[in-house]
């Protein structure tokens, strides 16, 4: 599963851990940081990977990822997730230009999609 929020984006598989576990990988030792922060793990659990696709990787608990998530959904206050996204570092910039690009990518998929229907 892919999950993106203001935290970072994450690619969350049941690979190399335990079955009351998940792996999540990133590609951006900050957004882990800010993941490991929110789910108080210590940052000393992210292992760099650099010959795998992800760079950055952390098991984590099943339950715990679960409550992240179900905890973000509550949190939405927002009309649009791309303007709620924080714009402080030149990381958070990249961040926002990444994430508009996913946008992008799919609403090309939307439109070819309403033109293969018709």
């Amino acid at each position: 599963m892919w999950h993106i929020d203001q935290n970072g984006a994450y690619s969350i598989v049941k690979k190399h851990c335990e079955p009351d576990e998940l792996l999540v990988r990133a590609r951006v030792l900050d957004d882990m940081k800010r993941l490991a922060n929110k789910l108080n793990i210590s940052e000393a659990a992210i292992i760099e990977t650099p010959r795998a696709d992800y760079l950055y990787r952390m098991t984590v608990k099943v339950s715990a990822f679960a409550e992240y998530l179900s905890t973000a959904v509550f949190e939405i206050d927002y009309r649009n997730f791309k303007t709620s996204l924080p714009f402080e570092t030149q990381l958070d910039k990249k961040r926002a230009q990444a994430y508009s690009a996913v946008w992008s990518a799919l609403h090309h998929l939307q439109q070819q999609d309403s033109k293969l229907k018709r």
